[in-house]
């Protein structure tokens, strides 16, 4: 996995005052794994200057494999950076790229990236469609994603300031060579639920399907490593400080495979952050 829960809902909120930071880590455990844990660091940041918003992060990942692995650990460092252009008042266009640079204790730094193309029709508070597109560039192959997601917004009548939002997302990823994976073709399927209350936000999240390689999160979430993926959920909850902070804890649970014959399992901690000037 190369980035892991760096999600901009908590600093999205805060989008309004433009310049926004967010420093954020997190924990695995792993089970049934030749892993034994991992950590992540990482900072994200925002500003809007007029129709654009632009995004970046920096992140820094290690796992530390068992001693009855062949390798010792892994690192990663990751620098992304996103752009949207907000079109009229119905259209945003995105674009991005994921720059990757990794290490084990058996090989020397290699380098990847992927790129990200993506048009979204929305009505504000009402509802979104977006088609995405994913190229992600690795050393003897490539990989090619298409996602295609929907969602809709509905007030609570009965509470005036509450909300919740339900998306829906497919995507079909071609591996272009065998041998990276157990299949080259995959279909996995996202849903999302979010509560919006004034003093804070909770959201739910599942992928369901198999998947390897898969690029989630709008791109900022990429897995690399070739595990066939089971399954993934998790909750995430932010608690609006004020009109400028929020702090985030979250949990997901993942089931994987390291082509070995019992499935591996990941159980991933979050904190964050957020800051808007």
């Amino acid at each position: 996995m190369k980035k892991v829960l760096m999600s901009v809902a908590t600093a999205g909120a805060l989008f309004a005052q433009n310049l926004s930071f967010m420093p954020y880590g997190a924990y695995i455990n792993y089970s049934d794994s030749i892993r034994d844990d991992a950590y992540i660091l990482g900072l994200y940041g925002s500003d809007k200057v007029d129709r654009l918003l632009l995004e970046g992060g920096l992140e820094y990942m290690h796992i530390d494999y068992k001693p009855s692995a062949a390798q010792d650990y892994y690192k990663q460092s990751t620098l992304t950076m996103m752009g949207t252009y907000y079109y009229q008042n119905n259209w945003a266009f995105k674009g991005g790229v994921v720059n990757i640079w990794s290490k084990t204790d058996q090989s020397s730094t290699n380098y990847d990236n992927v790129f990200k193309l993506a048009a979204q029709y929305y009505e504000y508070l009402k509802y979104n469609i977006e088609g995405a597109l994913y190229y992600s560039n690795y050393d003897n192959f490539d990989v090619y994603q298409g996602t295609l997601k929907a969602g809709q917004n509905f007030l609570i009548e009965e509470f005036a300031n509450n909300s919740f939002y339900i998306e829906a997302g497919i995507n079909q990823i071609r591996i272009s060579k065998k041998g990276y994976a157990p299949k080259q073709n995959y279909t996995n399927f996202d849903l999302r639920f979010d509560i919006y209350d004034p003093a804070w936000m909770a959201s739910f999240k599942a992928s369901m399907g198999k998947s390897a390689y898969k690029v989630a999160n709008d791109g900022w979430i990429v897995y690399n490593l070739g595990e066939e993926y089971k399954y993934s959920v998790g909750v995430q909850w932010t608690y609006y400080i004020d009109r400028s902070s929020s702090l985030k804890v979250g949990y997901t649970r993942s089931k994987f495979n390291e082509n070995t014959p019992k499935d591996s399992n990941a159980d991933v901690f979050l904190l964050s952050f957020a800051r808007a000037f």
